[in-house]
């Protein structure tokens, strides 16, 4: 039956006929079961505690028969009474407990199985798993299992490709979920890219073998010496690659042209170093700090370079706006200016080994953001033109992803990677990060590309309405039994019960599960939700590693401080350009109008 239909009047008798009918049944074979008990029990006292009484009477009444005499029958009455009869009373009275504990037995399991019936029973959709149900799905699956979560629950391999998403607020149980799954992939040998905020994953778990690409750190590239950022641009269009990488898209920008117009001078000054040999990090730092009309005699004949010169070439006040805002975009490459190295992207891919560990220091990480999304698009792009190798695996690891900047390749990442064995995991704490950097087709893209998730506690409502949407729909059936109450004219139908069938519709997972997963100092829960198995809530202990290097190893003479100021302070400059910029542009709209009024 539906939600909106009620039993007929001939359904509703039939329903309660058949429930006496069950109910007679039922009570009659109780007392079958506790009668014929009762009876064993008896019987098993007698035999025991009594058969010597009867085996003397038998004696005396057989002794006096074969000598053809009468027995005393007074005294056999006297003797049955005191050491037969008397004593099967009490062996009924306490015997009779067995009564008493059947009813009781039955009317718990009664009401037990009319819980067990009257909640729910699913008709379809997804269900709400414990771990071992998981590990058992996992196991019958027949799928290989590698990278271990717990020690009984693993991640299938063959949906490793099919890339994963942590997500869930700060302090939750991101970080220890990655903590789980780095181990498994180092046992493997499989090489790692791994972006992190606070250098946990790399002090943990970095070898010899790994790099750490953090130009404040004593330690970025060092087998290397450094990083040049024309060690990847071998075509014009690769200029164009570089210059999108640091200075992307922005999807709710007001005025598009404080992207496009430095992203273009930039396109411009890329291609100057690029044809005249000028290819160190510091040649692309001098060459952005020229003055205007040097810039302008450099820029000059350099093939393509036209656009960005336009921008440049008037002694206007626009011109100096867009490269002071083209300074903001790409201070970063500063601090690349004396670690030029031998390191390319693609050599190490197809004959390095290791893996290489990206640090966005919390305190500077606006200021780094774009060369380090810069060399993350680099690596996202190398991987993408490696030939198909559904063996190889290439992990990348990006915690905190949305600290980066617009990464113009993710999606390619994604959705073109697994053929190339690339295993990519993301972690985030809104989905509102991803609109806001992406926009919200772009976003949607990216979340409906991680196949498997991973939900610690959540805080945010949009985020937690997401989710409890993806794990999908259940529907129950559900037998609600009614009583009627009589009204004042209507004593006759007071008491009357029927019964009523409705499908009823939920989330596997609710929202305010998704809130109430439970983190403590020694455990975290987590929903977890791999591709092709129901979703199911694990219990994560703890696990605390102990440090092999330091997080973070500053440069002599690094100062954060000073680095973070100065970088506030050219952002503030570029958002008062911007923001006039916008003034003056609303006010010559203004103006149009008024003049057609």
């Amino acid at each position: 039956m539906s939600d909106h239909t009620r039993p007929t009047l001939s359904e509703s008798l039939s329903m309660l006929f058949d429930s006496l009918k069950r109910g007679i049944r039922s009570y009659f074979i109780l007392f079958l079961i506790c009668f014929g008990l009762h009876l064993v029990l008896i019987l098993a006292a007698n035999i025991y505690f009594l058969k010597d009484n009867y085996w003397n009477v038998c004696k005396y009444l057989w002794v006096h028969f074969t000598n053809i005499q009468s027995p005393d029958w007074e005294l056999v009455r006297a003797y049955m009474d005191e050491t037969i009869i008397r004593p099967n009373l009490a062996i009924v009275k306490w015997t009779s407990l067995v009564w008493v504990m059947g009813i009781a037995s039955f009317v718990g399991f009664s009401r037990m199985y009319s819980r067990k019936i009257a909640a729910t029973k699913v008709v379809r959709g997804p269900v709400l798993k414990t771990e071992e149900e998981l590990v058992e799905d996992v196991k019958e699956s027949k799928a290989k299992v590698d990278i271990m979560l717990t020690k009984k629950l693993g991640i299938p391999v063959y949906i490793e490709t099919g890339h994963i998403g942590v997500v869930g607020a700060t302090g939750t149980g991101k970080t220890q979920t990655i903590n789980r799954i780095i181990p498994g992939l180092i046992k493997r040998q499989n090489r790692m890219i791994v972006h992190e905020l606070k250098g946990n994953f790399f002090s943990t778990f970095s070898n010899d073998r790994d790099l750490l690409f953090c130009p404040f750190d004593q330690r970025h590239m060092n087998k290397y010496g450094g990083w040049s950022i024309f060690s990847s641009i071998r075509t014009e269009y690769d200029i164009e690659t570089v210059a999108c990488a640091l200075i992307p898209d922005q999807p709710f920008a007001r005025d598009a042209f404080w992207y496009v117009a430095p992203r273009q001078l930039l396109t411009s000054i890329l291609r100057y170093c690029f044809f005249t040999g000028r290819t160190k990090n510091r040649d692309i730092w001098d060459t952005l700090n020229l003055s205007r009309d040097d810039m302008i005699k450099c820029l000059k004949g350099i093939p393509g370079a036209e656009i960005g010169l336009s921008h440049i070439i008037d002694k206007t006040k626009a011109a100096s706006d867009v490269k002071s805002v083209l300074l903001s975009y790409v201070q970063s490459i500063q601090y690349l200016s004396d670690s030029d190295g031998d390191f390319v992207i693609e050599d190490w891919l197809k004959h390095g080994d290791g893996s290489i560990y990206i640090l966005n220091y919390p305190k500077i990480k606006s200021a780094m953001a774009p060369v380090l999304s810069l060399f993350m698009e680099l690596l996202i792009k190398s991987v993408n033109s490696l030939d198909a190798d559904l063996h190889r695996r290439i992990a990348f690891i990006i915690d905190e992803a949305p600290q980066l900047q617009k990464l113009n390749s993710l999606i390619d990442l994604l959705t073109l990677s697994r053929d190339r064995g690339a295993m990519n995991l993301l972690a985030w704490q809104t989905n509102s990060q991803w609109r806001k950097l992406y926009g919200r087709e772009d976003a949607e893209t990216i979340l409906g590309n991680l196949k498997s998730k991973i939900v610690c506690q959540l805080a945010d409502v949009d985020t937690c309405k997401y989710f409890a949407e993806n794990f999908g729909e259940v529907e129950e059936l559900r037998t609600l039994k009614t009583t009627s109450v009589a009204g004042n004219h209507n004593k006759e139908s007071e008491g009357h019960v029927s019964y009523s069938e409705h499908i009823h519709k939920r989330d596997a997972v609710s929202k305010e599960d998704l809130k109430r997963l439970k983190v403590t100092a020694e455990s975290y829960e987590a929903i977890v939700k791999f591709a092709n198995y129901d979703a199911a809530k694990i219990k994560f202990p703890i696990i605390r590693y102990p440090k092999r290097v330091r997080e973070f190893q500053p440069k002599p003479g690094v100062d954060l401080d000073y680095i973070k100021i100065k970088w506030e302070k050219l952002q503030t400059e570029a958002e008062t350009i911007i923001g006039e910029k916008g003034k003056e542009a609303e006010h010559d709209q203004e103006r149009c109008y008024s003049h057609f009024e």
